[in-house]
């Protein structure tokens, strides 16, 4: 997101050094209007700050970067500087309107998210603050800011000029000239700054070191590269007319005033470097005059006067004026004219007496815009400490019924979750028991169809045994022929073959009950397994001396032989 205002804000930068800061308001505010990207709202908003801002309109810069800083925040960044210049433009709007609390309090915000702003944007962080550590009176925590703002530039490539030309400017403020000519040669190496007005610098520097040859040789190179005086470099002759007075070069520093004057008159009509040049003009003519005595020095030098006095006056510039007043006081002395001089010292006083005057109602001013200042915070304060109290009560009421609900929520999942739980234990519980009942009906089914199947065996083999009984009465009581009765015997005895479908179908039942008894007792023989057979059958005594063709009596004594063998209690479990 970062990368794409970033990328629309070039656009913007290179719209605005084409057409001009003014015409560029008037496209910036269209484009707003025509847009509907919210990002693009944010850059164009910073923008539009920053153009007001270049304009000198603070009141306005303020106004839009408080647009692109709300924009932003409701745009959903991740904090509300995604455009961390707005901010500094806030933050120096505070600053030149003397609201220094204000403006270190929003630089302490910015200085929270630092680590996300670009290079160039915390190059333009560190010197703001750089420009309120100097307006504290730390100078050397200022050079060191700024240092950090010369390793971001050197780390990306950026330019240094103007870097160089701040802290040399901290130097110059500490009257270390030195270092401060030191930076300033460094800034003259790059192309980001003026080298007339870097010069201009070194120039100032080298005056209060008085090395003043050196100074006017640096003033003749630059005067020397120039064709004829310009707008940029007037005032570097104004300079060197200075230094020619300075150095009794009076003639030198009068021809070179006058033309710069003139300059001014035609091209600049700056009344301000016109009252100074002026000045400097009459200040020539009169040591000049100190020197010579020529009487016409001092009608040249009055007339400047005069002039600077006029601008002074129209301008309203009372500081000007006492100058000019103190300088027309002197010429006129040393022309002896008395009732001019006494004139012109006391409209000296007038203006200083009314210079005084303003100076304290300046400080009533002051005072009473700082009473209405205070007042107004404290206002905004209590409104701020009440809006932020409600805000609190309704955040609380909202976290509690928030709360509420999601523990409601979440009671009523839980026990949905509990309800289906159990239902769906209970649903499976049924069809267990469900698919159980017919396992055992179809089990029982089935026993019992085995059970018929053993029974209709045992009964064929009861039937048989019966038959042999017979057979064997009827062959003790006639004389039939044995030949019939052996053959009919024969017919009728039991196989071990039947006997052997019994066990299996038996077993079929009763899984492993014989071979359980069989593991118990080594020596189990046939006849024990045929007992144990009826025995689990549950049959009589009677039904079972009839089966097995033994005696009621033989079938006891079996039953005993069997008892000390195995434990028949196990069968009718």
């Amino acid at each position: 997101m970062f990368k794409l205002m970033r990328l629309y804000l070039s656009l913007i930068f290179s719209l605005v050094s084409f057409f001009g800061t003014s015409n560029s308001i008037d496209s910036l505010k269209q484009c707003i209007n025509q847009t509907n990207s919210q990002l693009k709202k944010v850059a164009l908003n910073a923008e539009l700050a920053y153009s007001f801002y270049t304009l000198g309109h603070l009141d306005s810069a303020l106004h839009y970067s408080f647009i692109a800083g709300k924009l932003a925040k409701t745009n959903g960044d991740k904090y509300p500087y995604s455009e961390p210049r707005v901010f500094i433009y806030r933050a120096l709007y505070y600053f030149q309107n003397q609201n220094f609390e204000a403006a270190t309090a929003e630089t302490d915000k910015l200085f929270k998210h630092i680590s996300d702003f670009s290079s160039r944007d915390k190059r333009y962080l560190y010197e703001t603050y750089s420009m309120f550590l100097i307006r504290e009176q730390k100078p050397k925590e200022a050079i060191h800011v700024l240092h950090k703002a010369l390793n971001i530039c050197k780390k990306e490539g950026l330019e240094l000029g103007t870097l160089y030309i701040k802290i040399g400017a901290v130097f110059y403020n500490i009257s270390n000239y030195k270092k401060a000519r030191y930076y300033y040669n460094l800034a003259l190496t790059y192309s980001d700054v003026s080298q007339i007005v870097v010069k201009y610098n070194i120039i100032t520097a080298l005056l209060h070191e008085k090395k003043i040859d050196k100074a006017f040789e640096l003033l003749g190179t630059i005067v020397s590269e120039t064709d004829s005086i310009t707008h940029n470099n007037y005032r570097l002759f104004n300079l060197l007319g200075n230094l020619h007075e300075s150095m009794n070069n009076y003639d030198k520093a009068i021809s070179t005033l006058l033309v710069t004057n003139e300059f001014i008159k035609q091209h600049t009509k700056d009344v301000f470097s016109l009252m100074d040049n002026n000045a400097l003009l009459s200040k020539a003519y009169v040591s000049k005059y100190e020197k010579t005595k020529e009487p016409s020095l001092l009608d040249r030098a009055k007339d400047h006067i005069e002039i600077g006095l006029l601008d002074a006056i129209n301008s309203e510039q009372l500081v000007s004026q006492l100058d000019f007043y103190s300088a027309l006081t002197e010429v006129l002395i040393y022309q002896r004219d008395d009732k001019g001089s006494y004139a012109a010292f006391e409209n000296y006083k007038t203006v200083r007496d009314s210079l005084y005057q303003l100076e304290i109602n300046t400080i009533v001013e002051e005072l009473d815009v700082k009473y209405e200042t205070v007042e107004k915070q404290k206002e905004i304060t209590s409104l701020l400490v009440k809006r932020t109290n409600k805000e609190l009560v309704y955040q609380k009421a909202r976290s509690r019924m928030i709360l509420i609900i999601s523990i409601s929520i979440l009671t009523s999942l839980i026990l949905l979750f509990f309800y289906y739980n159990t239902k769906a234990k209970k649903k499976r519980l049924q069809q267990n028991l469900h698919i159980e009942s017919l396992e055992k009906r179809e089990l029982e089914s089935l026993l019992r169809l085995k059970e018929n199947e053993i029974n209709k065996n045992i009964g064929l083999i009861s039937e048989k045994s019966k038959l042999i009984q017979e057979l064997k009465d009827a062959s003790n009581k006639t004389n039939s022929n044995i030949d019939d009765i052996i053959q009919k015997f024969e017919q009728s005895y039991i196989t071990d073959k039947e006997w052997g479908t019994i066990q299996i179908q038996f077993d079929s039942i009763y899984q492993g009950l014989i071979d359980r008894a069989r593991n118990e007792v080594e020596k189990l023989t046939q006849n024990d397994v045929k007992l144990l057979i009826l025995l689990k059958l549950k049959y009589s005594n009677a039904t079972m001396s009839e089966i097995l063709n033994i005696s009621y009596e033989g079938v006891k004594k079996a039953k005993q032989r069997l008892s000390k063998k195995i434990d028949l209690e196990l069968l009718y479990a």
